[in-house]
């Protein structure tokens, strides 16, 4: 009638595949449900670089001596008349700076402002 030794190989061999599938498909799957946590690792404040070019520019410092102008973007020097990323920085002005390529960007300066305590008597 059954043959049993044929059932059981063929059942082994099943179970065999589904194994395999499971253990090649496992490491997918807990990726894509992972993907929403948040990075505990990650420093505070931190925020994801910006598909745009133009909002990961970060305008850090701009340096203005006698005959010279250097602005500080992402912890790069640049001085006028150098290339970018977004195009040619044509301008440093005290508070910004303007970059000419495709489109125009300018990049201001952002200054905290402190507000001095009032002293006690």
């Amino acid at each position: 009638m059954f043959n049993m030794q044929k059932i059981y190989s063929a059942g082994k061999t099943v179970l065999m595949t589904a194994l395999t599938v499971l253990i090649l498909t496992a490491p997918m799957i807990a990726a894509k449900s992972f993907a929403d946590i948040a990075d505990p690792t990650r420093p505070t404040g931190y925020r994801q670089q910006s598909s745009n070019p133009a909002q990961s520019y970060r305008l850090e410092s701009i340096l203005l001596g006698s005959g010279r102008k250097v602005a500080i973007i992402n912890g790069r020097s640049f001085n006028e008349g150098d290339n970018t990323k977004l195009g040619k920085l044509v301008a440093i002005n005290a508070d910004r700076v303007v970059i000419q390529g495709e489109k125009r960007h300018v990049l201001k300066l952002i200054i905290p402002s402190f507000k001095k305590r009032a002293e006690k008597q």
